[in-house]
């Protein structure tokens, strides 16, 4: 059917009609792409009452500005009809409508409530993955680290975002809401580090450096931090921690001293400063000084770092 027969019997009032000339004109199909009209049919559909997607679709026309002037409360209250309707997506919207504040004032128990209801649904990931977020927030609503996981392992499921990966890693690594378990620990941080998420980066390099959940693998470690490195070059955390492989298992003092160094050197990181100060006291590649370990050992011990602390107060110390 072309399109003009298309909307001789849409202006009959045939939903389906008014439903797919609205697609049509929203991805190009046999007409001119044009978001306008595809509002404007989408608009017709929803109006009728009987085209929950048309609700939902207006709703997101008027939330992202497209073929109509933005405009959050009129997003709102398209989703809404489009949820009373019995769309999944439509109590979905309504959620993130009220988790938010858009167009409508915040109520993080009706967000719950709407965002549950679309999982049930549909098994929406996001839905999950925003009721994760809402426990583990745990603002406007009862704390449960037992839903907290259970949210966070269902939108793990079927989702691409390393946050949920890492956190799922770290409830099981630390035995939040769940049995702790270190080999899935290990799996979904590692998951987490392959979507190039730095703190998933920074987390598998410890468990490959210390054989948490898996076999110590020292090449493994270093592999990861020095992609840290790489992909986030401001990351102090990632020098730190290759600089204490290099230091602890290849025994490499010159290159901990260069790795520390710059740590300290991007947000002046309190355990390399301990750390420098250590080999300034003592190594087999430079001269001691005791006046720069000194200044390091007083920043870090103001800094609440114990052994700083003791070092500073040391006979090691005192007595040079």
């Amino acid at each position: 059917m072309n399109i003009r027969e298309e909307i001789r019997v849409a202006k009959g009032g045939d939903i389906v009609a008014l439903e797919k000339i609205a697609w049509r004109y929203h991805i190009g199909d046999g007409v001119r792409k044009s978001e306008k009209k595809s509002f404007f049919w989408s608009y017709i559909a929803a109006q009728t009452g009987m085209s929950p997607i048309s609700s939902y679709n207006v709703s997101i026309s008027y939330f992202n500005g497209e073929g109509v002037k933005q405009d959050d409360s009129k997003a709102f209250y398209w989703a809404k009809q489009a949820a009373k309707q019995g769309l999944a997506d439509g109590y979905f919207a309504c959620g993130i409508h009220w988790l938010y504040g858009y167009g409508v004032k915040q109520n993080i128990k009706k967000a719950k409530k709407a965002l549950e209801k679309s999982y049930e649904m549909a098994k929406f990931s996001q839905a999950a993955e925003k009721l994760a977020f809402i426990y583990l927030n745990g603002v406007g609503i009862k704390k449960s680290n037992i839903k907290k996981f259970m949210w966070t392992s269902r939108a793990a499921v079927s989702n691409d975002n390393p946050i949920i990966f890492y956190n799922l890693g770290l409830f099981y690594l630390k035995g939040i809401g769940i049995g702790r378990n270190l080999q899935k620990a290990f799996l979904w941080t590692k998951k987490s580090a392959i979507y190039n998420d730095r703190d998933g980066m920074l987390a598998v390099g410890w468990h490959y450096l210390n054989g948490i959940g898996g076999k110590k693998n020292i090449e493994s470690a270093k592999y990861w931090f020095e992609k840290c490195i790489a992909d986030f070059p401001k990351e102090s955390k990632a020098y730190y921690n290759l600089g204490e492989l290099f230091l602890c298992e290849y025994n490499n003092q010159a290159k901990a001293f260069e790795l520390f160094s710059k740590a300290y050197q991007i947000d002046r990181h309190v355990a390399a400063a301990y750390e420098l100060a250590k080999l300034y006291l003592k190594s087999n590649f430079m001269p001691q000084d005791i006046h720069k370990a000194k200044i390091l050992l007083r920043y870090s011990s103001k800094r609440g770092f114990y052994l700083a602390k003791r070092l500073l107060l040391s006979k090691r110390i005192n007595s040079k």
